[in-house]
Parts: C-alpha cells; structure tokens; sequence
C-alpha cells in the first residue's frame, strides 16, 4: 500500500487563508487575494495536475520569525487530490476537472435538454495499465475551462493574462526535468510512470495551444550590443508558440509600430519580419526601428527625466495568413541617445490587439 506524508512546515500555524479579501491582522496583506495574479494563475497548475480540490482548507498561514523580521507566510498544501481519482459513483469520477461537485450551470443545462447535450466527460476512458490515475487524461482537457471541485474565487476571475503569465514559467521546464519530477514518485509499475510523463507533458501542450494562441507568445526580452563596444542595439526576443510547436513558423508574421510622442501617439518607424529558417524561435532587430527615435524629438540639453524620450514598440503577431494580428505586446523604452542607448523598461500585454488605423 502506498502512502503520502509531509514535513510540518516551520511557524505558528494560524489556519488556511482565503481565495478572497485579505487578513485583517496582516499588515503586509493589502491586495484582495481575488486580485494576486500568483493566485489567479495557479489555475494553471491546479489544472495541469489535475489538483480538483484547490480550495482553501488545503492552504496554511504560519507566522514565521527570521532574523529580526515576524511575518505572516503562506502555504499551498496537500496535493493528494492530483492525477485521477476513482470514487464509488464513476459519474462524478468522470466529472472532475470537467464540472464542479454541484454546478448549477451544468445542472440547469442537462435539464433543459434532457441530457442531450454531449460532454467531454463522455468520451473519456480508463488507460489500461494506468488505472491507478482514473480517467486523468489530456484529449479532452482545456486549462481555459477547467474546473475544480469547489468553486475557486481567485480561479473564476483569472483572466488570460494570468493564465499566459504561468504557462511562461511552466515553458521554462523541460521535457527531462518532467519525467525527473515523476520519477520521484517511485512508482512500482514502469509502465504507469511512463504514462504519468507523457499525459503531464501532453497537457502542458494543451496548455499552450490554449494559451500561445490567445495571447502574445513572445517572451525573454533582452537588449543586447550588436559589437562590444559598439553603440548599436538590437532587441532579442523568443516565440513560445514556435519554440512549443503549437504554430508553424512559416505562418508567423510580426508588424512591429514604434510610438512616441507626450501622448505616444507618434509614429517613429515601423518594421515587419518573419521568423529566421535557421532559429525560428529566436529573433533580432536593430535598434532603432524607423526613421526616428524617441531622443530624436528633444536637444542635447533636455534632462534625461524628459517624458519625450520615451518609446513604445507594438509588436502585433500574426499565427496566419489573415489581416487582423493574433495578439499584441508593447515593448516600453527609455532613449538616452546614440551612444548610450536604449532602456528596456516594461513589457505589456493587452487583453486583445488594439490595430491603428494605418495597418
């Protein structure tokens, strides 16, 4: 028989914390917790690890001393709830991650029609020879619509943005360190192991077809010096969607507008690239793009403070062959000049792409 132990975590306990509001006898706590993408985007791993009961008794707050500091830290906890589960009645097994234990929308639904409507819950199977994990699976699964079995606040506000913030450190993992963290679990049968890997790595997929499809893909921003010692720039960039091979590169397109101006509303220059054929996933510009930059609109004497010199680069990324981008992502700098160069101060990413009216 298998079992599952933790360590207890340093501090005084002081109970689990709450998917909304904040602690009144925290100081530190401010932000509604509704609010805290570290919360809204663990939607992202709950639904990897198919970790149905991600509710907060399975969280922990201790009041922790180090040094001469006291605070309050926070705990995620028991993940025994992951991987599949089987339960006396299989169609509430068949549900997890699909609905909520009682989802009044599911419910009304079902009623109205009869029970006509098809789920995906009813094309999902049991694996022979991984039947320790339930109908765990990843065919039918989709982070955008997954469920847990409580209604989460924080996962019922995460937006898109929360969720491509986490499938962004998730790319960061690779394939090896995948079956290194399975293989943790020491499972008795070579067989279950292997195909905990590949579901894991298979959802992770999912994950970013949802994800890298929707929102801007394009992530690790670096400014670099073409030459040492040179004042030219370039600004380096990676594609997460070509470098997961959820598009292929030769239907991606970027149409880049670089803006400034007071009110950045001034077009300084633009530009327009497919990926490279030798490294599709990673791509270069020279900097500056256009004709002008941002230092350009003020003289040698204006403060280095001066709101003239910044700059806003839209990079709007097209994964087809269509007139309207995918996504958009705004790249903000600070111009010191020629020779100093610019400054990469901010990365946004728009909800939706905002087209100008010259595209």
């Amino acid at each position: 028989m298998r079992a599952g132990l933790s360590l207890f975590v340093k501090g005084k306990p002081l109970g689990p914390f709450r998917y909304e509001g904040t602690r009144s006898d925290d100081p530190n706590d401010v932000i509604d917790h509704r609010d805290r993408r570290e919360l809204r985007g663990a939607k992202v791993l709950a639904a990897l690890l198919g970790h149905f009961d991600s509710r907060e008794q399975n969280t922990l707050d201790v009041w922790v001393k180090k040094g001469t500091r006291e605070f309050i830290q926070h705990y995620y906890i028991d993940f025994g709830s992951s991987f599949g589960s089987r339960w006396p009645i299989d169609a509430v097994s068949r549900r997890l991650g699909f609905s909520y234990y009682f989802d009044a929308k599911d419910v009304f639904v079902d009623l109205l029609t009869l029970g006509l409507v098809r789920r995906p819950w009813d094309h999902v199977t049991i694996n022979p020879g991984s039947e320790i994990f339930g109908y765990f699976e990843s065919r039918e699964f989709s982070v955008l619509d997954w469920k847990g079995g409580y209604a989460n606040p924080t996962f019922e506000r995460s937006t898109l943005r929360d969720l491509s913030w986490m499938a962004r450190i998730l790319a960061r993992f690779s394939a090896d360190q995948f079956r290194v963290m399975v293989e943790q679990g020491k499972l008795s049968d070579p067989r279950a192991e292997k195909w905990l890997t590949a579901t894991l790595l298979e959802r992770r997929q999912r994950i970013f077809e949802d994800v890298f499809t929707r929102s801007s893909p394009l992530d690790r921003f670096q400014i670099v010096r073409r030459t040492p010692g040179s004042a030219t720039q370039s600004l380096c960039f990676e594609d997460l969607a070509i470098e997961h091979d959820v598009v292929h590169p030769e239907s991606v397109v970027y149409k880049m507008r670089f803006m400034g101006g007071e009110e950045l509303d001034k077009r300084l220059g633009w530009h327009q690239f497919s990926p490279d054929d030798e490294h599709p996933e990673r791509a270069c510009i020279v900097l500056p793009i256009g004709y002008r930059r941002p230092s350009d609109l003020v003289n040698a004497s204006t403060p280095p403070s001066d709101p003239l010199r910044y700059g806003v680069l839209k990079i709007f990324v097209h994964q087809a062959f269509t007139f309207l981008p995918a996504s958009e992502i705004d790249v903000h700098f600070y111009d010191r000049g020629p020779e100093e160069g610019y400054v990469l101060v901010g990365i946004e990413r728009p909800e939706k792409p905002v087209v100008p009216s010259d595209y």
